[in-house]
């Protein structure tokens, strides 16, 4: 028995910005659509170091695997910060990947360096499972999602990770599906994962899912809220508190009818 049938964490040797909770939610959906499909093909956005990509490599059942990635130094985000990302290239992450894989495993390892929207939707195989992971904006979210509904199948499943960050991006992608009239089922998986299962997958029936929702869902939900403590924190510093006391006095907005 595997560490992917048994959803142990240590099938995740190389690093991975992703907690815990994160890899054990992707385990199940990647257990659920191996279950249902036998063999599947994976993509994912935003791969780095391909900490999340080591358990498809793995993996007999995935057939093919698509990492797309732009590969720059520098990563905007809507937090208002610009990440650096050292010595990001394919060739590193595939030297990474190759210590705990066979060479015929990492074979089915297609890397493209570049950005959704510009990238040809025609050289892909039909894709029955996303991760966007890309650039933490709503315009990269909401792009990336759009390659990944082109090439997927009509059945397949797209994740989002760090839903706490392009949550607007997210809302968009949803706007859109219920205005296409796609049918689709949504949902969160702890700790930051938001989940769009297309078409008839329906793999959040699945008993797995359902465990892993009931026993960690909470856990989700507290995180993304964590995540906002220091926007809280600043925000409640003395300056705009007392700006933002005087403007409830003003506006009568902190009396109690």
């Amino acid at each position: 028995m595997t560490t992917l049938d048994t959803l142990c964490l240590d099938v995740y040797k190389v690093t991975s910005q992703t907690s815990d909770n994160d890899r054990l939610s992707l385990l199940v959906l990647q257990a659920c659509i191996r279950e249902s499909l036998g063999t599947y093909a994976y993509l994912e956005i935003g791969s780095y170091l391909g900490g999340t990509l080591l358990p498809f490599v793995q993996d007999q059942h995935c057939q093919c695997i698509y990492s797309i990635d732009k590969r720059g130094m520098l990563q905007h985000d809507e937090r208002g910060v610009v990440y650096s990302y050292i010595a990001n290239s394919s060739r590193r992450m595939l030297d990474g990947l190759s210590r705990h894989c066979s060479r015929e495993d990492l074979d089915k390892v297609r890397c493209i360096d570049g950005i959704s929207r510009e990238l040809d939707t025609a050289q892909f195989e039909p894709i029955d499972f996303c991760l966007i992971d890309g650039e933490h904006t709503d315009q990269s979210a909401w792009e990336d999602f759009q390659l990944c509904l082109h090439v997927s199948r009509p059945d397949s499943v797209i994740v989002f990770h760090d839903a706490d960050i392009v949550y607007k991006g997210i809302g968009r992608v949803i706007q859109y599906l219920e205005d296409q009239t796609y049918s689709f089922n949504a949902y969160h998986l702890p700790d930051v994962l938001f989940v769009i299962e297309l078409g008839e997958s329906n793999y959040f029936r699945h008993a797995l899912v359902q465990e892993h929702i009931l026993k960690n869902g909470f856990r989700g939900y507290l995180s993304s809220l964590e995540h906002t403590e220091p926007f809280r924190r600043f925000y409640n510093t003395l300056p705009f508190k007392i700006l933002r006391n005087v403007w409830y006095f003003l506006c009568r907005k902190n009396v109690v009818p």
